[in-house]
């Protein structure tokens, strides 16, 4: 399918000069420009230590554009896939790529400003790419040699699926409770007597209180208190 896709927008004019456009290929979102490929294609003819004629005789452009397409496809489907790679990674990768520069010698960070200059690409350029190209070569090997869960996650997973439980239940009917006696008045109030502190009423107190007005002479009509 990835390589159909590739040659798909080969043949459809997308290389080089078979477009008037500015965008060679396009993979989803991702547009791959003529400034782009040019810049990619210099790149691989450098590494490859090649004439350009020689390079375009023996299809070095369009095997140059189906890997990026190919891998920009790739990326995708590890970005849809959730594959992250940290930043620890991708400095370890680079690392492992001056790695010739700093044993003769070399600082870490004049290794870096060569491979800089041999690339062509800046920093974040080359993050990038980077991050993108360890996602792609994580899915790659996923589906070439078949991904392989821990023994401990494929015992987990087993016992879950295949795990059994067993309940037992039984069920009461009016039927099988027992028969209640009648109960007499003296039995309710002996039960009354040991439960009756808990239904008890709170007592109450009343105290003199100077807002309340002096009671009236006996000789007056009696009258009934009222508030100042």
């Amino acid at each position: 399918m990835l390589a159909m896709g590739g040659l798909a927008l080969i043949n459809q004019g997308t290389f080089m000069g078979g477009s008037h456009g500015q965008t060679v290929a396009r993979v989803g979102d991702v547009k791959i420009s003529r400034g782009d490929f040019d810049h990619m294609f210099h790149a691989a003819l450098q590494q490859s230590r090649m004439s350009r004629d020689d390079a375009i005789r023996q299809g070095m452009p369009k095997k140059e554009l189906q890997r990026q397409v190919n891998s920009q496809m790739f990326a995708l489907y590890a970005h849809d896939l959730g594959l992250v790679v940290g930043d620890d990674v991708v400095r370890a990768q680079i690392e492992k790529m001056i790695k010739p520069y700093t044993d003769r010698g070399m600082k870490p960070k004049d290794a870096f400003r060569q491979m800089q200059y041999m690339l062509g690409y800046n920093e974040s350029t080359i993050v990038s790419l980077m991050r993108g190209q360890i996602a792609t070569d994580q899915l790659t090997q996923m589906l070439l040699s078949g991904a392989r869960a821990p023994g401990q996650m494929l015992d987990d997973a087993m016992k879950y699926r295949y795990e059994l439980r067993r309940g037992e239940y039984f069920t009461v009917t009016a039927a099988d409770l027992p028969k209640i006696a009648a109960t007499s008045d003296d039995a309710l109030k002996s039960y009354y007597k040991t439960i009756s502190a808990k239904y008890m009423e709170p007592e109450l107190r009343s105290l003199p209180c100077s807002c309340w007005t002096a009671r009236p002479p006996a000789t007056s009509p009696r009258r009934r208190p009222t508030r100042n």
